[in-house]
């Protein structure tokens, strides 16, 4: 996720600029990034200043720059007016001081499931709404506006759990484990023959957003037969009354079984859903909407058995 973020943040440096870095992990990741751009940096961070160095940047003395271009810098988290809350430290001035002179100031969060839960629900608006209000004024978002986050299961020391409205405005969840070996001996494989990997900068897109948006819009010529609306309304109404499940999917789940079902069934080359579609794409809707009961979790029941084994007890429409 770091590096994502530092990928995103470089490409808006451009060649020319003067650009303030912060320190953090976050930071190091930007350098490796925009190494080969022609630009000059102003840092307070010893570590900063050494490692862009190290990678051939030209780095400025701060009390010889009264102009910057842009400045990044990264946060411990974000409270809920987007305000960034930082750790101790003793570069915070000088952070503040470039920042001051920028031009541009982009602050890096990541990890957002460690912010507390008054900064998740300030995401409740651009989740629903697909807007930011900032003092007053209405941002609307763009049309290819997506919210992915990623989770860590195991590792929940510093995090909070995300409140239920919020996990509700994800359309799925999908769990990784682990790799199975023949997957895991390819990974091997890639390394022992390619030391390097593929890197971020290396991924080339599979279609251009005209496509992305045009394939969007046949989404509205796909048929779903009355009877298959029944079936979603069917399985949506066994969560709220299994004995299993504590908290049952909302509305919203049935509305995002509808829509990812055309989805799928567009990407299979058909016009018309069929109860397959749907029995694909319902566990991985559901399984983060379910609240289990204490007894289910016992019995080691998960959210995702629990959502195949109440898409097996309604019939299927023939």
């Amino acid at each position: 996720m770091k590096k994502k973020c530092a990928l995103y943040a470089s490409k808006l440096v451009k060649d020319g600029m003067v650009v303030g870095l912060g320190g953090g992990s976050t930071i190091q990741y930007l350098i490796d990034y925009v190494k080969d751009k022609d630009i000059q940096v102003v840092t307070p961070s010893a570590k900063t200043a050494l490692k862009a160095q190290k990678e051939g940047l030209t780095v400025l003395n701060t009390q010889y720059v009264d102009h910057v271009d842009i400045a990044f810098d990264g946060c411990d988290e974000v409270d809920s007016h987007l305000n960034a809350l930082k750790s101790g430290g003793g570069i915070h001035t000088q952070e503040k001081i470039i920042a001051s002179m920028a031009d541009e100031y982009i602050v890096l969060v990541d990890e957002i499931n460690r912010a507390p839960a008054k900064t998740q629900a300030a995401l409740f608006e651009v989740m629903e709404e697909r807007q930011v209000s900032i003092d007053g004024c209405t941002h609307k978002m763009g049309d290819l506006y997506t919210i992915l986050a990623t989770q860590n299961p195991v590792e929940q020391e510093g995090t909070y759990r995300l409140p239920e409205a919020q996990l509700d405005r994800f359309l799925m969840k999908v769990t990784m484990g682990y790799p199975t070996a023949d997957e895991e001996l390819e990974i091997l494989k890639r390394h022992e023959h390619q030391a390097d990997m593929v890197k971020l900068t290396d991924i080339q897109p599979v279609l251009t957003k005209k496509e992305l948006l045009q394939l969007r819009s046949y989404m509205h010529h796909v048929v779903v037969d009355e009877s298959l609306l029944r079936y979603i309304t069917q399985i949506v109404q066994q969560t709220r009354t299994t004995r299993a499940v504590y908290l049952g999917a909302s509305p919203r789940a049935s509305v995002a079984m509808l829509q990812a079902s055309k989805a799928y069934a567009l990407l299979q080359g058909r016009d018309f859903v069929t109860p397959e579609d749907i029995k694909f794409v319902t566990p991985s809707i559901l399984q983060h909407r379910l609240m289990l009961t204490a007894e289910a979790e016992m019995e080691g029941y998960t959210a995702y058995k629990v959502a195949q084994r109440l898409i097996d007890k309604v019939e299927v429409p023939k």
